[in-house]
């Protein structure tokens, strides 16, 4: 009877002492090592967390005429459209997490991350299709040079329009950088002491601005 009761007794100082060592961190402790991390990962505070590829056209015109308002004879109207695969990466910004945006509860770790966002588009240039259709009265080497580089112009912000709008209506880019966020922080919060950490993880949406 008494040997139960001993037994018993030193399995509760057991558990008691193992509780007592284990470090357990605290909300500020692992707001330090999430936003460390971050940035231990990208010094410059913005983290890719995936790519998409994608093509992109884009078209530019001009019409033309003679004498407009007296004569207005149409000298045709030149077009140029240029289309190209290309990739954009996308992330977020570190820098502006904030104490708020970081909770543990017992052993889960919430974590609202900014919006997503384009860090860099690059069209793939040998493999650009180009086509240029010139009005009947007009001339290749004026109108259908100008308006090939206007859309060749228009090619890279047309991409990174065409990203943020995948960005602001595709679960998958969230989904992945949820996935990213926590295989990053996993092992420095373990190493930190929190042996079997919980995700919670919310992505701003994204927000594609008006055209003007």
């Amino acid at each position: 009877m008494y040997a139960v009761i001993a037994l018993a007794f030193l399995a509760g100082v057991i558990v008691i002492v193992i509780a007592l060592g284990r470090p357990s961190l605290t909300e500020s402790q692992v707001r330090m090592v999430v936003v460390d991390t971050f940035l231990s990962e990208e010094p410059e505070a913005f983290l890719i967390t995936g790519t998409i590829t994608f093509t992109t056209s884009v078209i530019s015109e001009s019409e033309k005429t003679l004498l407009p308002g007296i004569l207005n004879l149409d000298l045709g109207t030149t077009v140029a459209t240029v289309r190209a695969p290309g990739r954009a990466a996308y992330g977020f910004d570190a820098s502006v997490l904030s104490g708020e945006d970081i909770r543990l509860v017992n052993d889960t770790v919430f974590v609202r991350l900014p919006a997503l966002e384009v860090f860099a588009v690059e069209p793939d240039l040998e493999k650009l299709e180009e086509r240029v259709d010139v009005g009947w009265a007009r001339m290749y080497r004026s109108s259908g040079q100008a308006q090939s580089t206007l859309a060749l112009r228009k090619l890279q912000p047309a991409m990174r329009r065409l990203a943020m709008e995948y960005l602001a209506s595709a679960d998958y880019p969230r989904e992945n950088t949820q996935r990213a966020v926590e295989r990053m922080l996993g092992p420095a919060l373990r190493i930190a002491g929190l042996e079997n950490p919980v995700f919670v993880i919310e992505v701003r949406p994204t927000v594609v601005p008006p055209t003007g």
